[in-house]
């Protein structure tokens, strides 16, 4: 049997109440954010879930910003340049992150950073993907189903608008070649 004192003993399983240990909790910790980044609200929520007291929460959380495995900045920074590669528009970006349980001033600060310049670009670019899959439709079904998806994409009205003529333009002149 190994040497181990008592208090290192005790950190390391629940308690009486069946509280879990600081050691227990940052190793749990370590396997959660070990599989794919994680923010600070996930992790916080996870370890409540496994019934830590706020103040083993607060000290795994440290322990793991300390050690650099939790940077909700760079993660947010990071999640975001992948659900714009994936195709979303500002409104579902920023529901995304909102999920991830960001801070909500990180969110809106993310967002001032959101590249509104592109927009239409982008939007089009996943309109004239998705308008081949239509090639059944009439005219007005096509551009309404266009729409409505960009939309849950979340784009702007206007935005997915412009995008579907833009698609449906560009679908029409293929055609004829």
């Amino acid at each position: 049997m190994r040497n181990r004192s008592k208090k290192a003993h005790a950190a390391n399983r629940p308690d009486v109440n069946g509280e879990v240990g600081e050691e227990e909790a940052f190793k749990k910790a370590l396997n959660f954010i070990r599989y794919r980044p994680r923010t600070t609200g996930e992790v916080r929520e996870r370890l409540r879930r496994w019934g830590c007291r706020a103040c083993v929460t607060d000290s795994v959380i440290d322990r793991l910003k300390a050690c650099a495995l939790l940077d909700d900045v760079k993660f947010s920074r990071v999640f975001m340049e992948e659900l714009l590669n994936k195709g979303y528009g500002y409104y579902r970006v920023r529901g995304k992150l909102l999920e991830k349980r960001l801070d909500r001033g990180l969110v809106e600060k993310m967002m001032d950073e959101y590249p509104h310049d592109n927009e239409v670009e982008r939007a089009r670019t996943v309109a004239c993907r998705r308008v081949s899959r239509l090639i059944d439709e009439d005219d007005v079904a096509r551009r309404r189903k266009l729409k409505n998806y960009l939309t849950r994409r979340g784009y702007e009205g206007e935005v997915a608008e412009e995008a579907c003529r833009n698609a449906l333009v560009v679908d029409t002149e293929l055609k004829r070649e």
